[in-house]
């Protein structure tokens, strides 16, 4: 009789690959859809996450995010997009470091496996001023051999703390 773990679809096998544990709100999976209001196409996700829940200033913050294939089928011209990255002012902010465009376009995506990238970021006396959350969106589009070219767009969230407040806490809705 197989266990829970062997038991476990693939795709969930390859979301229980991410540590450290986080809540839901702190590390979305998002899916892929084909236009706004479609269904969601299984097997093909979205992650972005921040390496931790809340950050002061000079903190090292790193973001990761992984486009992650638990279908049979090849995927092609995998592709990744910085969409905005803002501050609780509405600052456009840069990312430190971030994967060279090469690796961000036109990438193919072998069945049952993930491409990973990593960006980072400071934060700044500014990001901090009063509190808030630091905001990374990516959107991301691939092409699937049976549904053609497909959508996601995932955030991933980081609390700052302001001298003398908490950071904000997230709740499950």
């Amino acid at each position: 009789m197989p266990s829970d773990d062997e038991a476990a679809p693939k795709e969930a096998s390859i979301r229980a690959a991410f540590e450290p544990p986080r809540t839901p709100e702190l590390c979305p999976l998002a899916g892929f859809f084909a236009h706004r209001g479609a269904t969601e196409v299984a097997g093909i996700s979205l992650v972005h996450m921040a390496g931790q829940e809340s950050v002061a200033a000079g903190d090292l913050i790193t973001f990761t995010a992984w486009i992650l294939n638990a279908t049979a089928e090849a995927l092609t011209d995998v592709t990744l997009h910085l969409h905005s990255f803002t501050n609780e002012h509405g600052d456009q902010l840069g990312y430190r470091t971030e994967p060279p465009a090469s690796e961000m376009i036109g990438r193919t995506l072998g069945p049952r496996q993930a491409l990973k990238y990593h960006f980072s970021y400071v934060a700044t006396e500014r990001d901090v001023e009063e509190p808030g959350l630091l905001i990374s969106a990516l959107k991301a589009n691939l092409v699937t051999p049976r549904q053609g070219r497909l959508f996601s767009e995932c955030d991933a969230l980081v609390s700052v703390a302001v001298s003398g407040a908490q950071p904000l806490t997230f709740q499950h809705s």
